[in-house]
């Protein structure tokens, strides 16, 4: 799948690599976009915009890359894989059949046009839903991460970015919804004022045999919609060497077992927002400054944003005004970019109600 620049293939026009991986686990499905978003971040130019569709072999449970796994799934969830995927969002349940499709655009402000990291999101957004239409599967964008046909929902979408590569991640419930099972999901149920999810399986809206068959046309709409006069779509597999790299990625996306608190930290309550809920942990030295603050949530965000802001906060005051300038600063940049929240207040509120609790902890010892 690389590329050697100065070459007839390199000059004579475009390229997108498309890979149709059936009946693999989640867990090896996200490594092997993690494998090409790391591999195109060391080298952006020898590497071409990627499309892989994985249809997943076994049930399981799929967090989002900013939730708390020991306060969004009760101890039940556990009999199943759990794996971390790369973007943001909400917990999913990716029941056999389920499919994972992952878009990596090394080069992303050349080949998307994008001005900055804010705009990308939806410019990928647009490119996915136009490519599932040639599928025959036309869907709608709902809160931000949501996909929907008929107002019901079948899936969802989410992002990551950094200086070099963008990811969007696509996941499909086929046959069975991507809710979680009864009795697994820890949070409490959401107000009104939150956006109510509708989750069914696509088969219950078309028919099996209009399913789509994720075949290179999508890799070709990709190419139109980027507006590329020339192109060829390279359609293709993992090599020896690539299938090395993935096993030995698991680890770091698999969640092999229920994990214990962090026992240094005093986490907020849930603060709901307008797609989930927003958590805080913190641990504050006794000048009351912050050593370290973790953010959780169901929101989506580029991670370099958030890793950004908690380094930030760290030995900054323990004070409302300049925790809130900063989240500010940060998430307020065309640098960066955070969705699924009406509101940066929430994690305002979610650092101060966690500071609070820590203080008053402090004062009964």
């Amino acid at each position: 799948m690389r590329v050697i620049t100065g070459t007839a293939e390199a000059e004579n026009g475009y390229q997108i690599n498309f890979l149709k991986i059936n009946q693999t686990t989640l867990a090896e499905a996200i490594a092997g976009e993690l494998h090409m978003f790391s591999s195109c971040e060391r080298s952006p130019g020898d590497y071409h915009p990627t499309l892989i569709v994985n249809t997943v072999s076994e049930p399981s449970i799929m967090l989002g890359r900013y939730q708390n796994e020991s306060v969004c799934l009760k101890e039940e969830a556990w009999k199943y894989p759990v794996v971390r995927r790369m973007s943001g969002g909400q917990t999913v349940f990716m029941d056999e059949g389920s499919v994972l499709i992952s878009f990596i655009v090394p080069n992303w402000a050349k080949y998307l046009k994008a001005q900055n990291v804010r705009a990308a999101p939806k410019i990928l957004n647009d490119i996915m839903l136009s490519a599932f239409r040639t599928e025959g599967l036309s869907l709608s964008l709902a809160a931000a991460d949501v996909l929907t046909k008929r107002g019901y929902e079948v899936g969802g979408i989410g992002f990551e970015i950094s200086d070099k590569v963008a990811l969007c991640e696509c996941w499909l419930g086929m046959r069975n919804s991507l809710k979680l099972p009864f009795g697994m999901s820890g949070y409490p149920d959401l107000s009104d004022e939150a956006f109510v999810r509708k989750p069914i399986p696509l088969a219950e809206i078309m028919e099996e045999s209009d399913f789509p068959q994720w075949d290179q046309t999508m890799a070709e709409i990709i190419s139109l919609k980027m507006r590329w006069d020339r192109y060829q779509i390279n359609e293709t597999s993992w090599k020896w060497l690539d299938k090395e790299r993935i096993s030995g990625l698991i680890p770091r996306v698999a969640i092999s077992s229920p994990p214990t608190v962090d026992k240094d930290l005093t986490y907020s309550r849930l603060i709901e927002d307008y797609i989930g809920f927003v958590q805080a942990g913190v641990n504050t030295s006794d000048g009351r400054m912050f050593q370290e603050i973790k953010i959780f949530g169901d929101f989506l965000a580029d991670s370099a944003g958030m890793a950004l802001l908690e380094e930030k906060l760290r030995w900054s005051p323990v004070k409302k005004r300049p925790v809130a300038l900063t989240i500010d600063e940060i998430l307020g940049s065309p640098n960066h970019v955070i969705l699924g929240l009406k509101r940066l207040g929430s994690i305002l509120e979610a650092i101060m109600d966690a500071s609070g609790k820590e203080e008053s902890e402090l004062d009964s010892d």
